[in-house]
């Protein structure tokens, strides 16, 4: 979130519209650049086991990955991180001890030094560098939220030395039936396609919107757009509208996945989600994997939670933000967290120092609240969406390179009143990473 180079050319904020994304990658959209849907059925029956709040979380990894998180396993005071689906070559388990602490958000753990645990021998010799640090969130009853940062992991499946960095969503509880699920959610996502050796190639996919779940568990989404009926998305290689419909159904697999759902759109399989039910709110992490017809995959995770409008300075206050790091000059990630201190105030977000004072390494960012940016609009410039988006949060911000002003997008999600999920185009030049606010 600390902008230091400000090198924009371009923007795609919208790479791609849901359709010809999926229709790339093996998954949903019809397709065929018409407003027809072949995806309207209903799904199976099927019943979801979530974990019954106890001290093991499973969810997504934001480079698109799903994971499961043991907190005291082996022992009291360890931690055990599992690798439980991977595009990048990752299996096995990360073990080592942490150290906790009370915060305002709930209860901090921070593990470094970690050994591995049958897993392949890269990951196996840069375990000990590899750092986790998490936060659990729980209410009364234990329902926890664990989100954090993982960082300094390699890519296995690349083998080349690149390392990753993602954030973290788990939990330890969940809903049983789809039909629980139904509601209005607003969504971050962002995916990208990686070469068959797991090196990123082409464009993201980073979107923000609406979906509505149905109690019969089929599923609408809107990109760029609050939900309705009619919605179409845009897809900005062929200048179509699509339909994306979907269904979302309980994963067969519940003893390896618990709790977890398959989610379809256009009759394909777009990932498996895993819900946080705390509070009367409900917020579904996606992890978005499929394989292309030219042997590349796309992976990446999506963030949805329920739609409510958000009043102005709903977010003011002090938050810790941590993405990804890039190597200034380029679209590069350097495997580490970046982590900035950032104030919400009225409709600015201004970056911090250390000791609290504004930073001038990043002019103050401009918000608005319930709006989300049009991916019909010219991607040399970012236009705001005509209509009001509940819940989600635009945020846009200015410099200059070369002479020349630039601006780039921000995207908040708040998932809950301590909890943001947001995109950054790190360099203002259409690269997105996503990261995650706590306070």
């Amino acid at each position: 979130m600390q902008k230091t180079v400000l090198n924009r050319i371009a923007l795609s904020f919208a790479a791609a519209g849901l359709s010809a994304m999926l229709a790339a990658c093996g998954g949903g959209g019809s397709g065929s650049g018409n407003n027809e849907t072949n995806d309207s059925t209903p799904p199976a029956s099927g019943t979801a086991t979530p974990l019954a709040a106890g001290k093991r979380f499973v969810g997504t990894v934001s480079f698109g990955d799903t994971v499961r998180v043991d907190l005291d396993s082996p022992a009291a005071g360890q931690l055990t991180l599992t690798f439980v689906d991977s595009q990048f070559g990752l299996a096995g388990a990360l073990v080592g001890k942490y150290t906790k602490q009370a915060t305002s958000q709930g209860t901090a753990y921070s593990a470094s030094a970690l050994s591995a645990d049958g897993a392949p021998a890269a990951l196996t010799a840069a375990a000990a560098n590899i750092r986790l640090d998490l936060t659990l969130a729980a209410d009364a009853g234990q329902h926890g939220l664990l989100s954090g940062a993982l960082q300094n992991v390699p890519n296995v499946k690349a083998a080349d030395g690149s390392l990753l960095q993602g954030q973290i969503l788990a939990t330890n509880n969940g809903v049983t039936s789809a039909a629980a699920l139904a509601g209005t959610y607003s969504f971050v996502k962002l995916s990208g396609n990686y070469s068959a050796g797991g090196v990123p190639q082409g464009d993201q996919d980073a979107e923000a919107g609406q979906v509505k779940i149905d109690a019969d568990g089929t599923l609408r989404f809107c990109s760029g757009q609050p939900w309705s009926a009619t919605c179409t998305n845009y897809d900005p290689s062929s200048g179509n509208a699509t339909t994306d419909t979907g269904t979302i159904m309980a994963d067969p697999n519940q003893a390896l996945y618990p709790g977890a759902f398959d989610i379809t759109l256009g009759g394909n399989l777009l990932g498996r989600a895993f819900v946080s039910a705390q509070q009367g709110a409900t917020s579904i992490f996606i992890d978005q994997a499929g394989n292309n017809t030219d042997g590349t995959f796309r992976t990446g995770t999506w963030t949805l939670t329920s739609a409510n409008a958000l009043a102005a300075g709903a977010l003011d206050g002090t938050w810790t933000c941590t993405e990804p790091g890039v190597a200034d000059n380029s679209n590069r990630l350097t495997g580490a967290a970046q982590t900035t201190l950032a104030r919400f105030s009225g409709t600015q977000l201004q970056a911090l120092n250390a000791d609290g004072s504004a930073s001038t390494q990043m002019a103050p960012v401009s918000l608005f609240y319930n709006r989300t940016f049009d991916p019909r609009a010219s991607q040399s410039q970012l236009t705001l969406a005509p209509a009001n988006v509940a819940g989600l949060v635009a945020g846009q911000w200015t410099g200059s390179y070369q002479n020349q002003s630039v601006t780039g997008a921000f995207m908040f999600l708040p998932v809950s009143a301590t909890q943001i999920s947001y995109l950054d185009e790190v360099n203002a030049n259409g690269f997105f990473v996503m990261g995650t606010c706590t306070r």
